[in-house]
């Protein structure tokens, strides 16, 4: 905008215009009833300049718009409409002026054109123009006095709101990059605004069941990219759910897309996380904050768990779910895993849901299978070609209870804080047997007394999980120092049990695994410790006791 500018006219001194929240709000109301098209309002209000210095201030009180829509990419202001506004202004607020206008430009980012130019040389009165972009959140404003003289403006909203975040969405992203179980990870955290008056507020919660507000603050991890991943996002980002992160380590292939509600083409070949995250923070109608990391959660390690209130597991590792699951129970984190797959040529899915406090282990109710099969990842992708239509429908059944399921938790509406459940969906359409049964369900509560876990086992002999910091550049022998300190068993050596701590890949990989640890004394640098994740949770055997202790390794990845 100000590149097009004529540098001759354009003042040195910036106006000051103050738009109060009333106009805000019928601003956001009428360039999103059609963001495909163009439409534009009459700004009303007062304008003063200063007699020493000279500088202009416009206080933009409300908005007159008649709800005309231009096309895609044009917008008229009529006489009639102009006229219309003149009216308006002496019959219901004579202590106001009109002091400029405002228009959308639609599904193109703010600017000024050659048809704005003309158009602000129309006039010879002092006047505030305003262009705004639904699509990106972006606008420009600019000041133009009766010497035809232009001013950069210095705007702000009478509450004091960020001006920059008035106009409904404002999407900002950052960067990192760091370094977990010694490989480099991406993270993209994007910020969304979105501003709602009290009314509009008032009309949102009316269609859902409970209050946006409930949810603020409460953060959620989804740890899974593909189709239930993405219609996990989606129905997250309209329910209200203000705080994401999301975890994968695939990029999306064109196979993926058609089963991905959320991207479109332009994410192809690109981490699934980060353009998930991007798609999730341009879509959602609140507030958010989105974070992708394009990572395998086994490397995050289970520290990574603690700062979120619910986890979310739609991945096709049985492995994976396991670990997850296990990491939430040492946080006390609720914790919903699900996924679909075929048995002969028929779908079927399943949800388990683990309140905080369940006592029931996942390997319970899957069985210890999992440890024979890593590799396998099971999805709809294994389905029969002929199947694929079918996919997104019964995937969104999956999504739909899981969310329902989450949504309980974050409200704190889940009477059972102990009980863990499963559902089975079948396929339905299949005869009227089949229909009957298409959803199972089954209650987990407390172990039967023959039935042994090795995870609530460790958690009822520990008497407490211990934590140790160790810098990885230094010798090993200083780790087994610290642990001879805390557990005074003062043996030759501590063992890191890392199936009992599933680091996924490093104990169930096909090639240099290492099921644990040795910890020796008068040991040197380890190399291995740098594939563990920078913090977790390790079974740690003595030759007396086994103990459970955080590990945090305080040294900088490299």
């Amino acid at each position: 905008m100000k590149r097009e500018m004529n540098q001759s006219a354009m003042s040195g001194q910036k106006a000051a215009v103050i738009i109060d929240k009333v106009a805000v709000g019928k601003i956001n109301g009428m360039i999103y009833r059609d963001p495909m098209h163009e439409c534009g309002g009459i700004l009303l209000g007062n304008i003063s300049q200063d007699a020493v210095t000279g500088k202009y201030t416009a206080h933009v009180c409300d908005l007159y718009e008649e709800e005309r829509i231009g096309t895609s990419s044009t917008f008229e202001f009529t006489t009639d409409y102009l006229m219309n506004a003149v009216k308006y202004v002496k019959k219901n607020c004579p202590d106001m002026h009109i002091i400029g206008n405002i228009h959308s430009h639609a599904q193109y980012q703010a600017f000024w054109s050659g048809v704005d130019h003309e158009m602000m040389r129309q006039s010879r009165d002092n006047s505030v123009y305003m262009v705004v972009s639904p699509r990106y959140g972006t606008w420009e404003a600019i000041f133009k006095d009766m010497n035809f003289k232009f001013h950069e403006c210095d705007m702000s909203v009478a509450d004091a709101a960020a001006c920059e975040h008035m106009f409904a969405k404002c999407v900002t992203q950052d960067d990192e990059e760091f370094f977990a179980g010694g490989k480099k990870v991406k993270k993209s955290a994007f910020h969304t605004t979105r501003n709602y008056t009290d009314t509009q507020k008032a009309e949102l919660d009316k269609r859902f069941l409970h209050s946006i507000q409930e949810l603020a603050g409460k953060k959620v991890l989804i740890v899974g990219a593909g189709t239930i991943g993405n219609l996990l996002v989606e129905y997250a980002i309209n329910s209200g759910v203000s705080d994401i992160t999301i975890v994968d380590m695939d990029a999306y292939e064109y196979w993926n897309l058609p089963r991905s509600s959320m991207v479109t083409e332009t994410s192809l070949r690109r981490p699934k996380a980060l353009e998930l995250a991007k798609a999730a923070a341009e879509r959602s109608c609140f507030s958010i904050n989105v974070t992708g990391i394009n990572a395998n959660i086994c490397d995050l390690g289970w520290g990574f768990f603690k700062q979120f209130d619910l986890v979310l597991s739609p991945v096709d590792s049985a492995a994976v779910r396991q670990y997850i699951d296990r990491g939430c129970k040492l946080y006390h984190i609720p914790h919903i895993t699900c996924g679909t797959g075929n048995i002969g040529d028929q779908f079927t899915g399943n949800v388990v849901s683990f309140p905080a406090d369940s006592v029931v282990d996942l390997e319970y109710v899957w069985g210890n299978g999992y440890r024979q099969t890593l590799e396998e990842r099971r999805s709809c992708s294994d389905i029969p070609d002929e199947t694929q239509a079918q996919v997104m429908g019964f995937s969104a059944q999956i999504a739909g209870m899981t969310m329902d399921l989450a949504l309980k938790y974050l409200l704190g509406k889940s009477e059972d804080v102990k009980t863990a459940w499963k559902y089975i969906l079948n396929s339905v359409g299949n005869g009227f047997v089949r229909d009957k049964a298409a959803l199972r369900t089954f209650k987990y509560g407390k172990f039967p007394a023959e039935i042994k876990s090795e995870l609530f086992d460790a958690l009822a002999e520990a008497e407490a999980i211990h934590y140790i910091e160790f810098d990885r550049t230094h010798p090993k022998h200083e780790l087994w120092e610290k642990m001879n300190a805390v557990f005074q068993e003062d043996i030759p050596s501590y063992r890191l049990n890392l199936e009992w701590s599933l680091n996924i890949p490093v104990a169930y990989r096909s090639t240099d695994a290492y099921a644990k640890i040795e910890v020796p004394e008068g040991c040197g640098v380890d190399p291995v410790l740098w594939q563990l994740p920078k913090e977790h949770i390790y079974l740690v055997e003595g030759d007396e006791h086994d103990y459970l202790v955080k590990l945090c390794f305080t040294d900088k990845e490299a």
